[in-house]
């Protein structure tokens, strides 16, 4: 396969982003301290807090797609074993919580009123996920609004991308039960 041809235009102009890109969290974890990188291990996230890949470019998303057989739930690849996706898969590669605790994924507006004006002080509606980021990065705390933002950002941007700009309103349950977020 052919990798893209090189945009060789004005250097000024901004790159193509994919909104699912790891791109963004890797450099957000970078300023993260110790504690903070710390609290995202104490969730279970340590591995993520550890990726330093900053773009998977889309010859090997479409390749990823073309090898992926949906029957089987497995990764054909040429010349090699299969690779199952499954639980134990995602955790081995992502090293992300598992287990058997329920993760709601649904909008319940009573829980995201309680906790909305606790994480974002002064706003009268969700910010954009670069906000988001942008908090997180200016943050020297890493108690529960840390670990509750982090997990918005993460469910948001990496585990359940969507193609809204604002972090996803089904987050608000999880968020809610944030001390059951553990390895």
């Amino acid at each position: 396969m052919e990798p893209p041809p090189r945009n060789r235009g004005d250097e000024k102009k901004k790159r193509q982003r994919n909104r699912a890109s790891q791109e963004r969290l890797t450099i957000l974890t970078k300023g993260f301290t110790d504690e903070q990188k710390g609290a995202a291990g104490e969730m279970g996230m340590q591995a993520l807090m550890k990726v330093r890949c900053t773009n998977l470019v889309n010859p090997v998303c479409d390749w990823l797609g073309e090898i992926y057989e949906p029957a089987s739930r497995e990764f054909m690849i040429p010349g090699r074993e299969r690779l199952p996706l499954n639980e134990e898969s995602v955790f081995c590669t992502l090293g992300v919580p598992r287990g058997e605790i329920k993760v709601p994924y649904e909008v319940n507006n009573k829980i995201e009123e309680a906790w909305f004006a606790r994480l974002f002080p002064g706003m009268a509606s969700m910010p954009n996920t670069t906000v988001l980021a942008t908090s997180l990065e200016g943050m020297t705390t890493h108690g529960e609004v840390f670990k509750m933002k982090l997990l918005m950002y993460l469910i948001s941007a990496v585990f359940a991308p969507t193609t809204s700009l604002r972090p996803s309103n089904k987050c608000s349950p999880i968020l809610a039960k944030l001390k059951d977020v553990k390895t």
